[in-house]
């Protein structure tokens, strides 16, 4: 029993002792013969071949050869006509003008009313009531925005709005029109003094319209 395990441990002396000596063989044989010829063995990477199927040649750009973009080449942010207003100059009583795709007149026969309501700081104040024609030049519904327009008073100052005072016959509240239809309506300004007051039209993408209508007490 005690030869056989002997036999046993000397069996396996002499295979480590072979299994040595051949990894002492492999450390002598040069890198060149261990790897491929297309490796690099200074650093360590693969040099691809030139015939090496898998490599993919991508081109490289270069930027300094692009053409550097002009202004006309740049596109502008342009409104489409929808947003476009027809301008002109000096207009007052009696010009007819575009805008929004209204067509806008005021007329010179204004008159005057009296705001009344005891919760208002301007009860008992006078009120412009200047005539407003507008047509509706769209072939769809609509009408002026109540957004679209401000009033200036003499001193040049915006007025405050009183249109809500007078909601049944003032243009902001008249709503929209059908296609080509025409309505006649009022605009409610708070009398300040005599002068030239201004109803300015404007919307993003347009110029704005100025209307100067002068009133005498």
């Amino acid at each position: 029993m005690k030869a056989s395990k002997l036999a046993i441990v000397l069996t396996m002396l002499m295979v480590f002792v072979l299994a040595l000596s051949a990894c002492s063989d492999n450390l002598d044989t040069p890198l060149s013969n261990i790897f491929p010829s297309d490796y690099d063995t200074s650093s360590n990477a693969v040099t691809p071949s030139d015939n090496d199927p898998s490599v993919i040649d991508i081109p490289t750009l270069d930027i300094s050869a692009q053409p550097t973009p002009t202004p006309e080449a740049i596109p502008e942010l342009i409104p489409s006509a929808e947003h476009m207003q027809t301008t002109n100059d000096d207009l007052t009583y009696g010009d007819t003008f575009i805008f929004d795709d209204l067509e806008i007149t005021f007329s010179a026969d204004y008159s005057w009313a009296v705001l009344k309501n005891q919760f208002s700081e301007y009860d008992g104040r006078d009120v412009i009531k200047i005539p407003i024609t507008v047509k509706n030049l769209k072939d769809e519904t609509h009408g002026l925005n109540m957004f679209y327009f401000d009033i200036f008073n003499p001193a040049g100052t915006k007025s405050d709005s009183i249109s809500s005072y007078f909601m049944d016959d003032d243009i902001k509240w008249s709503g929209d029109m059908r296609k080509g239809a025409t309505l006649n309506s009022f605009m409610h300004i708070l009398y300040e003094n005599d002068g030239d007051y201004y109803v300015e039209f404007a919307r993003w993408g347009g110029k704005a319209i100025e209307v100067c209508l002068s009133v005498k007490k």
